[in-house]
């Protein structure tokens, strides 16, 4: 009986002992650009442009309104018009 004792408590304090916090900072970064991109050969190609927010905010990514987008395939190049939210076609 006493041994089933000491064993239980032994292995009680090992399960408990094995617990640490770790603080993660993820709030300090700048924001980055997030491109979303469907690209079709000889078609309409549709980007979305957003900026990261914090990691903990529930809220829709910050949009990038009226950026010069270009795309290119080496040797010809198009300018992309914007058309709201964060979309450029």
């Amino acid at each position: 009986m006493t041994l089933r004792l000491f064993t239980v408590l032994v292995i009680l304090t090992i399960i408990s002992s094995c617990e640490e916090v770790i603080d993660l900072d993820l709030n300090d970064s700048d924001p980055e650009f997030i491109v979303e991109a469907i690209i079709y050969k000889d078609s309409v190609c549709n980007i979305r442009l957003t900026q990261t927010t914090s990691y903990f905010v529930q809220q829709q990514p910050e949009v990038v309104e009226d950026a010069s987008i270009t795309i290119s395939d080496g040797t010809v190049s198009e300018e992309l018009n914007y058309y709201g939210n964060g979309y450029y076609r």
